[in-house]
């Protein structure tokens, strides 16, 4: 790994991974004790990823144009209202239509790094 991006990338990844098998031994434990264990336990990874994000904001120009993106406010259509951060989005999905609310949860819960790692 060559800079603090890449390393931050590759933290993310793992608490991403370590997030997805929390989960999934949440969905087998017996007790309500140990599920709920199990489930902080994720919830903690989850906050590690997001302290990871917002400093990978300070040493990645662009993941800091998407994040400030994806979070702008918006209208009451449901446009964007940063104008700072708008503009061509650049190849892939764009980042208004990937920010919508999500339509269904599965019953074996997911969570993605994305586009995180290169």
């Amino acid at each position: 790994m060559s800079n603090d991006a890449d390393l931050l990338r590759h933290v993310m990844a793992r608490e991403c991974e370590t997030v997805n098998e929390y989960l999934a031994l949440a969905e087998r434990a017996q007790s309500p004790e140990v599920k709920g264990l199990l489930l902080h336990l994720a919830y903690e990874e989850k906050e590690h990823i997001a302290v990871c994000a917002k400093e990978l904001m300070k040493v990645d120009a662009d993941h800091k144009m998407w994040m400030e993106k994806v979070h702008a406010p918006l209208d009451a259509q449901g446009k964007r209202l940063n104008t700072a951060a708008s503009g061509d989005h650049g190849p892939g999905p764009n980042p208004t239509q990937s920010a919508a609310a999500p339509t269904a949860v599965s019953a074996k819960p997911q969570f993605t790094i994305g586009s995180l790692i290169r």
